[in-house]
């Protein structure tokens, strides 16, 4: 390894050939040890004063510099954007809604957590419900000499759940059938293995659940002692994610043989009078997408609580998973009926396109619309939590969820950032995990706010292009005043529905390679046209990284800044723009896109791709035009990865409540990040144009 000095840090870096085949499928670096590469200080004199927020140079408000207005038609501009997909995609809108001031571009790719609201009442639903009534279970066993009844799938009548890709339900796409995937407890829809982006069977699809209710709290339940678990379970209920295999094994084997057992405990479908037990359980870590009772119950859900009717201790596959994360209310709007009920006001029914500011179904309590004041159990009479206050009462981390919400921040954000911040959105039709489903809901929160927001049907459709064209970013005019302030892709052949594409994955949570490679060269298109006056310069691929001695390595780095939220080192990727380093550049600043990955995935891994973006900003791909495609800008990728007892498979770049409420804060350590690359590199200072 060749090391070279910087003022900041020594980066170690492995020398490369230019234009090596092996650049996106090999790792570039073994050591990540130091924390920067070039100085902020280039001579070049800033402008004298600029707004501040979160220690960093904004476009705060109506000015640029202290107690200058902006003069009508001009626009701040902060020189920077912020990305991200699934997990990450979710994690940027959030960041960019909650400090719009810092960013002029935000691209939200393919998640399920654009929108807290209706992926709660997917999750809650769907994911979580299924169950057949109390008076069905307790029919069955009391009617059956059979002690096992509830843990035989079948046995007729044990199951009430509605799953499978074509029951219609929400719409991923108008005018189509692309209906939302249906789940239930026992039956996680999974789709084809193509364009799905990972396994996601059932133990990591916990261990997501268990990582969401990290972040915000247990949104099912109330528990004033710890923010984490159920109710009446104690601290050991918990297995340390940062435990090795051994250890792991050993610990949730110990949770699943001594679940905990609480009495008393009364829910008004399952539990009404507290007559049976309610205890903690255990899922199948064997099983992908379905529970098979036949197979070992060995994966701790830790969250959950069940009702166990039989009196076994444990969960059978019949009996009922308990969400106590608000009081009962009923999502009539204001007309107080359901939609297509006798006297429904059709014009509250909420639809994301045309009718965006409807309140009947629109996956949320709405101020008017009726609740049951009986507490978070639905009995009246318990002195349950929230009983009898006059408010619709939830849980406190169900609370804190839905105000963390990209959609809620949206609502929230003033009008100058709301009309300075450009959006780019995508989602799969046939999303596994139902993102367009749930992006659909934030799209209609942009829509009703900012009107010149449109929705594209595929890649096609961004640039016109004839049926059998071959969609390229480079036929597309991303300007606003062709694409729309914001803009919206539903990607998929809608002809393929209701079924999904079985040998290909087009519309699936990532899609096929070519999909994803579209997908992410389409945001950072989109980035590249609302960021006015970029470098543009030819640079003859020859020659486009001897601005440095070791070419490819002195523009990919993988480093590590400190992090005082998080009370360590925190890793961090880095690609620097083509003729970063050339004498004639020194003074020259340029525009940065953050980007925050999915889960299962880290920075590291993500480095090596950034060339696909960098061959484009120094050249034409037509080879004729005198400029590069791209304008050039530093790509920072942060990092989601779970580190020791972090999590289980992503950070969600969030302030976590953890186990006490002061879990790792993951989100701060995000705003230090932009700091450490505005203070060792050269970024492009805040603009008026």
């Amino acid at each position: 390894m060749r090391p070279f000095d910087v003022r900041v840090g020594r980066v170690y870096t492995v020398p490369m050939r230019r234009h090596s085949p092996l650049l996106l499928a090999l790792p570039l670096f073994a050591c990540t040890q130091p924390d920067g590469n070039s100085s902020s200080s280039s001579g070049q004199a800033p402008p004298p004063v600029y707004q501040q927020s979160q220690g960093l140079k904004s476009c705060t408000g109506a000015t640029l510099e202290a107690g200058k207005p902006l003069e009508t038609g001009q626009r701040c501009y902060t020189y920077r954007a912020i990305g991200g997909v699934s997990m990450g995609g979710g994690s940027a809108a959030r960041v960019a809604f909650h400090y719009p001031e810092l960013f002029d571009a935000v691209g939200v790719m393919g998640t399920p957590f654009s929108d807290f609201d209706s992926f709660y009442e997917m999750l809650k639903t769907n994911h979580l419900g299924g169950f057949c009534d109390r008076e069905t279970l307790l029919g069955i066993m009391n009617n059956s000499s059979n002690p096992d009844v509830l843990n035989e799938p079948a046995t007729p009548g044990l199951w009430c759940g509605v799953h499978g890709a074509d029951i219609p339900g929400p719409l991923a796409e108008p005018d189509s059938q692309c209906w939302m995937f249906r789940s239930d407890f026992n039956h996680w829809y999974r789709g084809p293995d193509v364009g799905r982006g990972g396994g996601f069977k059932r133990p990591g699809l916990v261990e997501i659940i268990q990582d969401i209710f990290s972040t915000y709290g247990n949104i099912a339940f109330y528990n004033p002692d710890n923010p984490y678990l159920p109710p009446g379970v104690p601290l050991s209920g918990r297995v340390a994610p940062g435990l090795d295999s051994s250890a792991r094994a050993a610990a949730r084997a110990a949770l699943c043989a001594n679940p905990t057992v609480l009495t008393n405990f009364r829910h008004y479908l399952w539990n009404p009078t507290g007559e049976y037990p309610v205890i903690t359980f255990c899922d199948c870590d064997e099983c992908e997408g379905d529970v098979d009772p036949t197979k070992p119950m060995n994966l701790p859900t830790e969250v959950l609580l069940a009702v166990d009717y039989n009196r076994n201790n444990k969960r059978d596959w019949g009996e009922p998973v308990l969400f106590m994360g608000h009081e009962p209310y009923r999502d009539v709007g204001t007309d107080g009926k359901a939609p297509g009920e006798a006297g429904d006001d059709a014009g509250d029914d909420y639809d994301y396109l045309a009718n965006p500011h409807g309140l009947e179904a629109n996956a949320r309590w709405d101020e008017g619309e009726p609740f049951d004041d009986v507490g978070l159990d639905g009995i009246p009479g318990t002195g349950d939590f929230g009983e009898g206050d006059g408010v619709l009462t939830m849980t406190p981390s169900l609370e804190r969820a839905l105000h963390d919400s990209p959609t809620r921040w949206y609502e929230r954000m003033d009008d100058a950032m709301a009309n300075r911040l450009d959006i780019w959105m995508d989602a799969g039709i046939r999303d596994f995990i139902n993102s367009a489903q749930v992006t659909n809901h934030l799209f209609g929160a942009i829509k009703a706010r900012q009107p010149d927001s449109r929705q594209y049907r595929d890649f096609a459709d961004l640039g016109n292009l004839p049926d059998g064209n071959t969609y390229s970013f480079t036929k597309v005019d991303f300007s606003e005043a062709n694409l729309g302030k914001n803009a919206y892709l539903l990607y998929g052949d809608p002809d393929i529905c209701p079924g999904s594409d079985s040998q290909f994955g087009s519309g699936n949570h990532v899609g096929p390679a070519n999909q994803v490679i579209d997908r992410l060269l389409t945001l950072f298109a989109f980035v590249d046209a609302r960021m006015p006056f970029g470098d543009r310069t030819y640079i003859n691929s020859d020659s486009a990284f001897d601005d440095h001695p070791d070419g490819f390595g002195a523009h990919l780095l993988n480093l590590v800044y400190p992090s005082a939220a998080l009370g360590r080192e925190q890793p961090f990727g880095l690609v620097l723009p083509p003729g970063y380093f050339y004498p004639e550049n020194a003074e020259k600043r340029y525009p940065v896109i953050y980007f925050m990955h999915g889960q299962g995935q880290n920075a590291r891994d993500l480095v090596a791709s950034g060339f696909v973006f960098m061959a484009y900003q120094f050249q034409s791909s037509d080879g004729i035009t005198p400029e590069s495609d791209m304008q050039k800008f530093i790509l920072v990728f942060a990092d989601g990865e779970c580190h020791g007892d972090d999590c289980h498979t992503g950070n969600f770049y969030s302030n976590f409540q953890g186990m006490d409420g002061n879990g790792p804060q993951f989100e701060t350590a995000f705003i230090e990040l932009m700091q450490h690359v505005d203070a060792n590199w050269r970024t492009r200072f805040p603009e008026v144009h």
